[in-house]
């Protein structure tokens, strides 16, 4: 599976979410996606063996409060072996 997370993230926030309620609050983790993508599969069975997550990382000196941040979220996503991520500037 190949994930953009930045257009995944923000096209669930605008779709599932209340209005305004903020950004941060409509995380996902990339696992738990594809663990709901192989649940509503109707066809054949599907299995998920990795899962290629594109992201942009923020600058560590130019906001180090969001580097750090995003690099939590990439610790515990990669608790789950399916996931690489791939991060750009």
């Amino acid at each position: 599976m190949f994930v953009d997370y930045q257009n995944l993230h923000l096209s669930a926030h605008g779709t599932f979410t209340p209005y305004g309620t903020p950004v941060h609050e409509a995380l996902i983790h990339p696992g738990r996606f594809a663990d709901q993508v192989i649940a509503g599969w109707k066809d054949d069975p599907v299995s998920i063996k990795q899962i290629h997550v594109f992201r942009g990382l923020p600058n560590s000196r130019r906001e180090p409060d969001a580097n750090s941040r995003v690099n939590r979220q990439h610790n515990q996503w990669k608790r789950d072996p399916r996931v690489i991520i791939q991060t750009g500037s």
